[in-house]
Formats: C-alpha cells, structure tokens, sequence
C-alpha cells in the first residue's frame, strides 16, 4: 500500500519530444492549408477583378463611333515604358432616340427628336450631368458639349437643353472650326465619352463629366491594347512597337486588350515579374502573382 510509483525523467522527456513532434506536424498542416486557402482566394479576386474590368473595356471599345464621327471615336495613347490609355466616344444606347436640332448656340439647343420618336422622361435626362454631341449631317463638323444636371427643360415634341464646357471636349478634340459650325437643322446624340487608364496599380475609369477618375479595379499591373487596320496590319504591338505613324482612327477593325492584374499582398516564397506585354517591357522581379486577360474586339462602327 506504501509503494508508489510515477514517471521517470527519460518518460518525461520522450513524451515532450513525442508532443513537440505532433503539435509541429499540425501547425505545418494548418500554416500550409492556411496558405493554400488564401492564395486560392488571391487568384479567385485577380481573376474576378480582371474580368470584370475587362467586360467594361471590350463593351466601350465594341460601341466605338457608333452614330459619332470616326476621328472622335477613340483617342488612342500608346506607351511603351507604362500601362496605355485610351478614350472611347459612342451614342449612350441608353437613349437610343437622336434629336434633331431646331435652334443652336453655344449655350443651349432646342431640340426635337428624329424621326417621330418619343422623348424618355425629363427625370431621366436629369438625374446626372451628360455629354452631348452636335453632329453636322455630312460628318464634316461635331462638338461635344455638357448637359449639366437638370439641363433639360420643356414638354410636348420639343425640349430645350443648356449647354456648358465638357471636359470631353478637349479630350476628343473639339476644334476652332468644330465650335465656330452652325448646327442648326442637324443632329445630336447624348454620348458615354470615357477613358481608361491605369494609375498607382489601380485601373480608372474617367466618364469626363467633370467627376474625375473613378476606381475600377485594383492590382492591375498594366493595360496595353494593340490596333488592327483595315488591311490586316497591327500598331503598337510586339512586331510593330513603334509605327512610323498611328493608325488613322477611320482605318482601325479590331483591338487586342490585355489586362495583368496581380495580387494585392506578395508571396515571399514565390519570384515573379510583371511580363512583356505587347510593346510594353517586363517589370523587375518582385514577389506577386498574376494573371494576365487578353480578349480581341471588332470594332464594328469604324470606317462605316
């Protein structure tokens, strides 16, 4: 009844190393799901990230110079040493009727729609500021202007609408003779004016209402967009990367979009690099993956 016994020391120690060995093997299991589930998740947010924005810019650029003449229909920025921007002009399908225009000046139209259609509600025209585009009938001459909040007034089969300074006036190209044309008898169409572009690793979208650049989407590395003419030849890619001259706008069928979006956090056990992307070099070694998105457009309103 007096004999007691416990461990000795060597037990002791052999179950410590026993314990360490366990509670070591189920951390490196935890640390390498806990790895593996957010890397899964990075690639699942560029992937989601990239595509979205993509949709945004295949959309645009497919609606390039739909009812706008084709020299304002896109404004094209090429950039060999960054990402690459360009402006995109289109008849907002939104409000798919055109007006014709009754009486101009700088200030305000009055307007009537096209061909007996009906004018949306004045609440919609309304509810933000809009660009408008006069359009001489034979394509010679066409201004964009601003339709300001609440710009719109009138009933019945004529509205009248003010008329202010668009910062896509100066985007597309508005000239002396453009402003100094007389529109009256001629066309107009409200207009999505916008531009893409990339800055501090975040794709903009810039609708040039006065708003300034709005977030996109996040982790894009670059944006690099090659040109097909009418006759089979591409500007600004890997085998033309610097054209003698840009491609006329009029000429322009197809572009080739490519988006390199990357993880927001890097991976200290994994050597990447942004890569070589049409005339655009590769980045320096770094630490992010990425995913690289690459889609073809035709656009179809060109050289109509």
């Amino acid at each position: 009844m007096k004999n007691k016994s416990g461990f000795t020391l060597i037990e002791l120690l052999i179950a410590l190393v026993l314990s360490i060995v366990i509670v070591g093997a189920v951390y490196a299991t935890f640390n390498s799901q806990q790895k593996s589930f957010s890397l899964t998740n990075q690639k699942v947010d560029m992937q989601q990230q990239g595509r979205a924005a993509m949709n945004f810019i295949m959309r645009d650029l497919r609606m390039a110079g739909c009812l706008v003449p084709n020299e304002k229909a896109l404004v094209i920025t090429d950039s060999s040493t960054g990402p690459d921007q360009v402006s995109v002009l289109y008849a907002d399908p939104a409000f798919t009727v055109g007006f014709v225009i009754k009486s101009y000046s700088l200030s305000s139209i009055t307007v009537e729609t096209q061909n007996g259609g009906s004018f949306a509600l004045n609440s919609d025209y309304n509810e933000k500021s809009r660009n408008i585009i006069l359009v001489k009938k034979d394509g010679t001459n066409s201004v964009v202007r601003e339709m300001p909040e609440n710009g719109l007034s009138g009933s019945g089969t004529q509205r009248t609408i003010t008329l202010t300074d668009s910062p896509a006036s100066s985007v597309f190209g508005d000239s002396k003779s453009d402003k100094s044309a007389v529109y009256t008898d001629q066309y107009a169409y409200i207009v999505s004016a916008r531009t893409y572009s990339v800055s501090s690793d975040t794709l903009m979208l810039n609708e040039n209402t006065g708003g300034g650049n709005q977030h996109l989407a996040e982790n894009v590395d670059d944006l690099q967009i090659a040109y097909e003419d009418k006759n089979g030849n591409w500007y600004y890619d890997s085998s033309n990367p610097s054209p003698s001259s840009p491609p006329v706008i009029s000429d322009i069928r197809a572009a080739r979009i490519t988006l390199v979006v990357r993880s927001s956090i890097p991976d200290p056990d994994f050597n990447g690099r942004r890569p070589a992307i049409e005339n655009h070099a590769a980045g320096p070694p770094d630490h992010y993956r990425r995913r690289i998105l690459t889609t073809f457009v035709k656009i179809r309103n060109l050289g109509l």
